[in-house]
């Protein structure tokens, strides 16, 4: 039933998974900016002990997201094996964005 392309769960489970895929890749995008961010404040820190705690904290919170995002992207694979369904196709998503 989810494999028909002419019923709506196929086309609203397609919809969810294409969100999903590209709230990661947002995600991940995110977490280069904050990092790179956290570094550049870092090496501009000049040595004040407050702007260094600043960009630590913002490298910090850039790793974390990061370890939530991969976390959760590891759940729903895990949920996908033990319900045998198919909730992210990051395969189908890149290619309908490259077409």
């Amino acid at each position: 039933m989810l494999e028909d392309p002419t019923t709506a769960i196929y086309w609203f489970a397609r919809f969810i998974s294409n969100i999903i895929g590209i709230m990661t890749i947002i995600a991940f995008i995110w977490f280069l900016f904050s990092f790179l961010s956290g570094a550049i404040s870092w090496l501009s820190s000049s040595g004040d002990k407050n702007k260094l705690q600043e960009a630590q904290k913002k490298i910090t919170s850039a790793l974390v997201g990061l370890v939530i995002v991969i976390a959760a992207i590891f759940i729903v694979k895990l949920v996908e094996i033990i319900l045998s369904i198919k909730i992210l196709s990051f395969s189908d998503l890149l290619l309908n964005i490259w077409k």
